[in-house]
């Protein structure tokens, strides 16, 4: 009977460490303010720290200045028929 109770203790404590692991696994979990943003309100996101934080202002100075660019596409047409004309012409030899 002696390997029984060995073997009984063993399993009490197994037992036992789950039930602690499942307790301190509960306790930490109910101390996060939120998990998600949807925990949250809509002016805030959940940070790492599981606590919402406000969403941060962002200050952006919008320039009037336009600059209009014009766009060429001849040159690189023209290098690429080249290039076509001089293929033929090679692969024609």
């Amino acid at each position: 009977m002696e390997g029984f109770e060995k073997g009984l203790y063993w399993g009490i404590a197994a037992v036992l460490g789950v039930f602690l692991f499942s307790l301190i696994y509960t306790v930490n979990q109910s101390k996060k303010e939120c998990t998600m943003n949807k925990d949250c309100s809509g002016s805030e996101y959940c940070g790492s720290d599981f606590k919402c934080h406000d969403f941060p202002a962002i200050e952006k100075e919008v320039s009037k200045e336009v600059v209009k660019y014009e766009q060429s596409y001849i040159a690189a047409s023209a290098i690429i028929a080249f290039g076509l004309i001089l293929a033929a012409y090679i692969f024609k030899k």
